[in-house]
């Protein structure tokens, strides 16, 4: 068996992790005084069917683009049918070329460095909405350098009518909860 973390968070047995946000979601239900086991946030917990109720089929859809996004990323192969043409990569301020780029083009640069990049993806959390998050580690080695690189890597994809518009990426996992509304 393989040592990586599978893509699908339902199809392997991943530890309860403690909640990691206090966003809204999370504190009406920590109101009430019941688990946050069970929320959106909660990798065992099919997307979709939450202890806040369902949060629709737009969003298990939107959590199954990036799942697809991610799984052909890692076969090596192009994601451009999941991006839109003007979609947005957000670099964050501390990034070498901090900032927004705009169109699919952006997102390949990414190989151009780190050709042997790859996420070892932790959560996938459906935020109910256009956003999903991914928190995850990444490997990767300066194409120039060699040096070996690791770390957190935490992204928020905002998806709409099935296409990625919009990709952030983060070295912290707080920094991409926050994000998405859930700090």
């Amino acid at each position: 068996m393989s040592d990586r973390v599978s893509r699908d968070p339902l199809s392997v047995a991943l530890p309860r992790l403690p909640h990691e946000c206090s966003c809204a979601k999370f504190q009406s239900i920590a109101a009430r005084g019941t688990t946050p086991i069970g929320t959106a946030c909660d990798p065992l917990q099919p997307p979709g069917d939450t202890a806040l109720g369902n949060t629709g089929a737009v969003s298990r859809e939107n959590v199954e683009v990036v799942r697809r996004i991610h799984e052909t990323w890692d076969r090596g192969e192009s994601v451009r049918e999941f991006l839109a043409e003007d979609m947005e990569y957000v670099n964050p301020t501390y990034a070498v070329e901090p900032g927004t780029r705009v169109g699919r083009r952006a997102f390949g640069s990414v190989r151009e460095t780190y050709p042997d990049f790859q996420l070892h993806i932790d959560r996938v959390i459906d935020t109910g909405g256009e956003d999903v998050v991914v928190l995850g580690r990444y490997t990767a080695s300066g194409d120039a350098s060699g040096v070996r690189l690791e770390g957190d890597h935490g992204y928020v994809w905002t998806i709409r009518d099935g296409l990625a518009v919009r990709f952030q990426w983060f070295q912290d996992h707080r920094e991409a909860l926050k994000a998405a509304g859930c700090d």
